[in-house]
């Protein structure tokens, strides 16, 4: 007769007969895929900008594969997972109210502005205001003026008394983040006119950033108590002076590398860290020109 033992005993005696490689762990430790062999992805993403900040200064490489570049290393930044900074609205004008001295309040310091009925806040400043007819001057202004002309020269500034551009001015006081996105609705009706815009400072007499417009030549200017300076400039065949509303969209991030898109395509790339902190206004400057603002988004970083 045939023996049979139960099951369980059979179980038994087989986990004991197990050799001794059964004890090895099954799993290993797992590795972060985002850490490099020496540190985090955070450093390794400040290793990445530092090689390409030396790419850029040799010219090693194409300036749009440096830029993806440091698109890539800032995604990093925070740990091996991409951040993007939250946007906070400062501003989002639309002149829908036709009325531009409250919520919130333009202030006018110099020429004249008005709400154009289905269009937006408008400027136009007559040129031909700026210089008089010299059957007009007295022979002492007449003088003067050619005095005035020759000392000019010599010193390399405008006379005293000179023609000059006549200007319309006009600011919002709002917070202005030192990483900042701008965006307008912006029509020219007139060519010749150059119109600058962009975020200021009180405290610095105005000083900021301002983008200038002037019949296609784009110039992107840091601005202090001396004046202006050119930081990127871009000549174009095409203008806006074409009876329509052009979309313009200035950013600036925290590293100071800033960027202007005119109808989806851009304009100017530049990168500059001469104003560390926020700003406190927008200012908008029409130089003999007639356009026309129907709307401006500030956004934070």
């Amino acid at each position: 007769m045939t023996v049979r033992r139960p099951l369980i005993g059979l179980l038994s005696v087989a986990m004991v007969a197990l050799p001794a490689v059964a004890q090895t762990p099954r799993y290993q430790p797992w590795t972060d895929p985002n850490r490099d062999a020496t540190g985090t992805a955070g450093e390794f993403a400040s290793r990445l900008r530092t090689l390409v900040d030396e790419a850029e200064r040799s010219k090693a490489a194409d300036p749009q594969f440096l830029r993806d570049l440091r698109a890539l290393a800032d995604s990093y930044a925070g740990g091996g997972q991409a951040t993007t900074p939250t946007p906070v609205a400062r501003l989002d004008e639309t002149f829908a109210d036709g009325d531009f001295t409250r919520d919130p309040t333009w202030t006018v310091t110099a020429g004249k502005f008005w709400i154009e009925s289905g269009y937006g806040l408008r400027s136009a400043v007559d040129r031909a205001a700026a210089t008089p007819k010299t059957g007009d001057l007295t022979d002492e202004q007449k003088a003067l003026a050619i005095l005035g002309a020759v000392l000019g020269a010599q010193t390399g500034v405008p006379a005293s008394g000179a023609s000059t551009t006549p200007t319309a001015e006009i600011h919002v006081g709002t917070p202005i983040d030192n990483a900042f996105s701008i965006r307008l609705e912006l029509a020219s009706w007139r060519a010749g006119g150059r119109l600058e815009i962009g975020p200021g400072q009180r405290a610095h007499g105005d000083g900021g950033y301002r983008l200038s417009y002037d019949g296609g030549r784009w110039e992107m200017l840091r601005v202090g108590t001396r004046g202006s300076e050119v930081i990127d400039v871009a000549v174009t065949r095409r203008t806006i002076e074409d009876n329509r509303m052009h979309d313009i969209h200035w950013t600036r991030d925290r590293r100071g590398r800033m960027s202007v898109v005119l109808d989806g395509a851009v304009l100017l790339t530049a990168r500059d860290n001469g104003y560390r902190d926020s700003f406190d206004r927008l200012l908008l400057t029409n130089r003999g020109g007639d356009f026309t603002l129907r709307r401006v988004t500030v956004d934070g970083r």
